[in-house]
């Protein structure tokens, strides 16, 4: 089956295909448009052992961010060579955001962008997103910030664990809310 499209001197063939990816073009446009106000993820707190520092046993660890300091202390991308160097979760306040929710995934979010945890006990702490992780998972945040929330960290031989009641080590249920376009 085959649309017609009129222009200047008659008409011409669009194929079904081209009218779709017009549309999602053109949608695309409109949302990006409109802006996002917040995000809120519900989770569970989780340590972050990524970048330049020690990995702590992390079997999942990876030696870059998605975020690299410039010489002022700022988070940029880390393909931006302005960067001087990755993070490092033992030393620097860094939150984990979902990739689906990244600016280079079509997403709202960029390193910088700020994201607030906030615990059952209605205790909140808000550090700049310095990575990007697993999609649709939130709650992760570098060794050091976890540490400055003042939760508990236990160093097992599979890498550390978050913990409110010791040795006991439960699950810490968190809702983060992200601040798209938050970025100082």
């Amino acid at each position: 089956m085959t649309s017609s499209a009129f222009y200047r001197g008659g008409m011409r063939a669009i194929s079904p295909g081209t009218i779709a990816n017009l549309l999602v073009s053109c949608l695309q446009s409109v949302l990006n448009c409109i802006p996002v106000s917040t995000i809120v993820i519900k989770g569970v707190l989780a340590i972050d052992t990524d970048g330049i520092g020690h990995h702590h046993n992390d079997p999942d660890a990876q030696s870059k961010t998605s975020a690299k300091l410039d010489a002022n202390g700022k988070f940029v991308s880390a393909s931006d060579p302005t960067g001087v160097r990755f993070l490092n979760a033992d030393t620097d306040q860094y939150s984990v955001a979902p990739l689906n929710l990244a600016v280079v995934n079509g997403g709202p979010l960029k390193v910088g962008d700020l994201a607030t945890v906030t615990f059952a006990s209605g205790k909140t702490h808000t550090a700049p997103i310095g990575d990007f992780g697993p999609k649709g998972k939130a709650g992760e945040f570098s060794l050091f910030a976890v540490q400055q929330m003042g939760v508990q960290v236990i160093f097992t031989h599979s890498g550390p664990i978050p913990t409110l009641d010791g040795p006991n080590a439960s699950d810490i249920h968190v809702s983060v809310e992200f601040f798209p376009n938050s970025a100082k």
